[in-house]
């Protein structure tokens, strides 16, 4: 079974501008996603972005990269369109086809590769992280989404995230629980991110 990662990294971020490749501790944040994805049981680590710098960084630390068109990195663009891209351009280039896409994103540096790796084991349609607010609530982090291939290319149309998508199609989805994931769209969850770290060190 071929297992693919792919880490949806575009330009423009109008909350927290160059978010992905802001400096958190003293690495881009970027970093964190990359390095874990790379220790965990996935095949091939892709990037997609618009952004020359971001692929440049993407690279060095140690990922593939594919070149996102400026049509599929706007704000409203589907992230189901812009990982099909990625996912399509990806087995042309490497001449095979991936059985499992896990969506990765750069905004959850706290995301273990033990996580990865746990997503990778269940039997599932789908596998989504959530994160317990209370003891009969959960929330959708964003930290993991694994996804059949087959069940991936059933989706004819796209909305903005991938979850809207699958609900309609009566699939076995399965909740992963996950804790300390916080996803960074805005200063004040960069700033949180940062006493997170700082207190990991301690």
């Amino acid at each position: 079974m071929e297992t693919i990662g792919i880490i949806l990294a575009r330009g423009g971020s109008k909350r927290l501008p160059k978010k992905n490749i802001k400096m958190l501790k003293d690495k881009p944040m970027i970093y964190y996603t990359i390095h874990e994805a790379l220790k965990s049981d996935l095949d091939h680590i892709i990037v997609s972005s618009d952004d020359e710098n971001i692929l440049a960084i993407s690279r060095r630390i140690g990922a593939d990269t594919i070149k996102r068109p400026p049509e599929l990195a706007r704000d409203d663009t589907p992230s189901y369109d812009a990982l099909k891209h990625a996912l399509f351009e990806t087995e042309s280039k490497m001449n095979k086809i991936y059985d499992t896409i896990v969506l990765l994103q750069p905004t959850s540096p706290f995301r273990r590769y033990t996580m990865i790796n746990r997503s990778l084991r269940i039997d599932a349609d789908a596998v989504v992280s959530v994160e317990r607010c209370s003891f009969d609530k959960f929330v959708l982090n964003g930290a993991i989404f694994t996804l059949r291939r087959e069940i991936f290319t059933q989706l004819k149309e796209s909305s903005q995230y991938l979850i809207d998508d699958l609900i309609g199609l009566n699939l076995n989805i399965v909740a992963l629980v996950t804790s300390r994931c916080i996803d960074i769209d805005t200063i004040d969850d960069f700033i949180e991110a940062e006493k997170m770290m700082i207190d990991e060190v301690d």
